[in-house]
């Protein structure tokens, strides 16, 4: 079916044991991605931990509040890797370990693997398979929005890896496109990866949420307010990057999904694509009038593709 979807895209990776997976035209070939497509920091190394045992970090791919990422080279194997380590807080500390522990267990080619883990000066770090390439997010910025029929491919590609998610007994609450990369692995096939599991839990089975963290704009109702949250939160998130990929236009952050779903995006543009039921039926307020499943989205999303006979819009 995703071969179907993809019979006019000029860039096709076949997958063993998978679908023909596609992208557009546009994006650059994995491994020779242009320089400033993948914009790193001068290779420094950090100063407020000592040396990494093993490890020899060449530049800073990312910081945020509770980690940062860098390059670097397994000096015993030669082989680059991402290295992730928390930030120096006991909450940091805690939910880092709590993240490597998560990713040992989710196995998909669609989510990086873990590759070693350790501690130096009572910090966790992690190591994990460097992406070379570049963020949905920072992709969609430079080339603009995409025709339904390569929305399609991205969405079904993403459900399959919050399938394994979700199958794990997990949910990742945080999926955005600037945690989502386009680019090639160790393996050297290109395709789509889900990032970040820091904020990934179990579904809340009773009582309000006792955390409430995200991304505004990709973040389902339930989640912004705190009550009880399972992965239907996640298919609320897919929704709203489909709007973002068919629409070209991120969520505007000052109108929460709370107060209006429908008010976050240009609809206009999304009126006239073939998903538009798809994406709205994703953005309904309460979860109950979402789909229920990433397996019944993926279902719906191959079905408005298969009934739509006009031009891809």
């Amino acid at each position: 079916m995703l071969e179907q979807l993809s019979a006019d895209v000029s860039t096709v990776i076949s997958l063993p044991g998978l679908d023909p997976v596609a992208y557009p035209p546009a994006f650059p070939a994995p491994g020779r991605a242009r320089a400033r497509d993948v914009p790193v920091r001068v290779a420094r190394p950090p100063r407020d931990f000592g040396d990494i045992s093993g490890y020899e970090v060449e530049a800073e791919l990312g910081a945020g509040g509770m980690a940062r990422v860098y390059a670097a080279r397994d000096r015993r194997s030669g082989e680059r890797v991402a290295l992730k380590i928390a930030a120096d807080t006991p909450f940091a500390r805690r939910q880092l370990v709590r993240e490597a522990a998560m990713l040992r267990r989710l196995i998909h080619p669609s989510i990086v693997s873990i590759l070693d883990s350790g501690t130096v000066d009572d910090r966790p770090f992690y190591t994990m398979e460097i992406i070379d390439g570049v963020t949905l997010r920072d992709w969609m910025h430079q080339h603009g929005r995409l025709p339904s029929h390569r929305a399609a491919e991205v969405l079904l590609e993403l459900c399959g890896a919050l399938h394994a998610v979700h199958e794990s007994g997990l949910v990742h609450h945080d999926v955005t496109p600037a945690n989502i990369m386009l680019g090639e692995g160790h393996t050297g096939s290109a395709r789509l990866f889900l990032l970040d599991f820091g904020l990934a839990r179990k579904p809340d089975a009773q009582g309000p949420s006792m955390l409430v963290a995200g991304t505004p704009g990709y973040m389902a109702p339930e989640v912004v307010v705190g009550e009880p949250s399972d992965r239907r939160a996640d298919v609320y998130s897919v929704g709203a990057i489909g709007a973002f990929l068919v629409s070209g236009g991120e969520p505007d952050a000052a109108v929460t999904s709370v107060e209006a779903p429908s008010r976050s995006w240009a609809f206009d543009e999304i009126r006239r694509c073939a998903l538009r039921t798809v994406i709205r039926r994703c953005l309904s307020e309460r979860p109950c009038d979402r789909f229920a499943t990433v397996t019944e989205l993926e279902a719906a999303v191959v079905s408005a593709m298969s009934d739509h006979d006009g031009p891809r819009h």
